[in-house]
């Protein structure tokens, strides 16, 4: 097997089910990588995500933790652990104007495709500072619930499409199991991995990207089209099948 230096994983449906706790066996064979090579996670949910469902479930040894950083919002902030305390490195903050602008867009789209009988759970529009997500059940709704209300992509795929005709001059990605990402045009998980490139002095040819939406118009996809060498996983189990191949 070819020898990378840098290992990046998506979160959700790679590392994690959807806005879930990792898996305690994941928790370890992931640790357990950070003892053999740097890596990172890239995900469209925020920082609060990770210390939810993934930062409380790895146990880092000192001389592994800087071996990983962490990338909320398609790598448009950066994370790295010192003296025991996740410090912020990047954050490429959206501004009024274009807050104003994707908020609007994303009130005029919901409320033009929304079902009126579907439950909502928490918040469908997120501001994530560098990052908006709108989630078509809410940030909080149940798993099995989310995975039944657009497998095939198809309400999120014309929700996109919608948000493209008032913003275009946005990035707009579906992302997760309901929800749709928008960043600044060339804000992507691409973007992030030029970052991780820099941070860590090396080139494309260094890297391996794992997630689940390597599929065009998936959230992972722009790392597939960067040219960096990409896996597709179906879930964590399979992920972690992967994890353990690198380990061996």
């Amino acid at each position: 097997m070819k020898r990378y230096k840098l290992i990046v994983f998506d979160l959700d449906g790679t590392l994690a089910k959807s806005r879930s706790n990792l898996e305690e066996e994941m928790g370890v064979v992931f640790s357990a990588l950070t003892e053999k090579y740097f890596v990172s996670v890239i995900s469209g949910g925020d920082f609060k995500q990770f210390e939810k469902q993934f930062l409380p479930f790895i146990k880092l040894k000192e001389d592994a933790s800087k071996n990983l950083v962490i990338c909320p919002t398609c790598g448009s902030k950066m994370y790295i652990l010192k003296n025991g305390v996740w410090e912020k490195i990047l954050s490429e903050d959206l501004s009024e104007s274009e807050i104003e602008k994707i908020n609007n867009a994303l009130e005029v789209v919901s409320k033009k495709l929304s079902n009126p009988l579907d439950k909502v759970y928490g918040n469908k529009i997120q501001n994530r500072g560098t990052q908006f997500t709108y989630s078509g059940l809410g940030d909080e709704a149940p798993l099995s619930v989310k995975m039944e209300w657009d497998p095939t992509q198809e309400k999120r795929k014309e929700i996109v499409n919608e948000l493209m005709k008032i913003i275009p001059d946005f990035s707009i990605k579906i992302g997760g199991i309901t929800s749709v990402d928008i960043n600044r045009k060339g804000i992507d998980k691409a973007d992030g991995i030029k970052t991780l490139i820099e941070y860590f002095k090396g080139d494309k040819s260094d890297i391996l990207f794992r997630g689940d939406a390597l599929i065009p118009g998936g959230n992972d996809y722009s790392a597939k089209e960067f040219g960096v060498d990409c896996i597709q996983v179906k879930d964590p189990i399979d992920t972690m099948k992967r994890i353990n191949e690198l380990l061996n």
